[in-house]
Order: structure tokens, then C-alpha cells, then sequence
């Protein structure tokens, strides 16, 4: 497991590491891990990811790749007031974030 700079992860895996396979030693392929609801790629959703949601809304920090299909919590058409409503809930252990379809 990598980060996103593709150094050995040492903490939590979040959105933006790197998973990397093999095949007795040599490299087959690459996946970059996404966990909806978080954008800062901390590997945990908190409020951070809510601010980070918000900035991208409001044009001020847009996200992009990987962190940006974090944001889009439920999957639609793009990143959204819905977006945060459900970020907020999973916060708040209302409703948890789903990470499978």
C-alpha cells in the first residue's frame, strides 16, 4: 500500500493511496483506493472533508481525481448541497456512508 506520493503507507489507508498487485514479485497493476466521504484523503470522514466539500462547491478549492469522486458521496451527476448533507450525517452517526453499491 502507498500514498498518493507513492511512499509505504504507515497509518490509515484513505482516498488517494495506492494499491499496487503482483504477480511473484512483478508489478501487474495499480488502483488508487477512494473512500466516499473522504476528500483530504486522511483516510477518515470528518469535518475536514466537510470544508474541503464545501470549498469545492463554492469554487474556492476545487477538487480533482480522486478526491473529487470522494466528495460525490451519493454517486450522482456531480458534488452538491447533497453532498454535504450526507457528509454531515455520517458525522454525526446518523446515517453512515455506504462504500459499496
Amino acid at each position: 500500500m502507498l500514498d498518493a506520493a507513492g511512499n509505504p503507507v504507515t497509518g490509515a489507508v484513505g482516498t488517494g493511496c495506492l494499491v499496487r498487485t503482483s504477480n511473484g514479485g512483478v508489478p501487474v497493476e495499480m488502483y488508487t483506493v477512494v473512500l466516499y466521504g473522504d476528500a483530504s484523503g486522511e483516510g477518515s470522514i470528518n469535518a475536514q472533508d466537510l470544508l474541503l466539500i464545501k470549498r469545492h462547491i463554492l469554487a474556492i478549492t476545487p477538487l480533482a481525481g480522486a478526491w473529487l469522486i470522494a466528495a460525490n458521496v451519493n454517486r450522482d451527476d456531480g458534488v452538491n448541497a447533497l453532498d454535504i448533507l450526507l457528509e454531515k450525517r455520517d458525522i454525526l452517526g446518523i446515517t453512515p456512508i455506504l462504500q459499496s453499491s
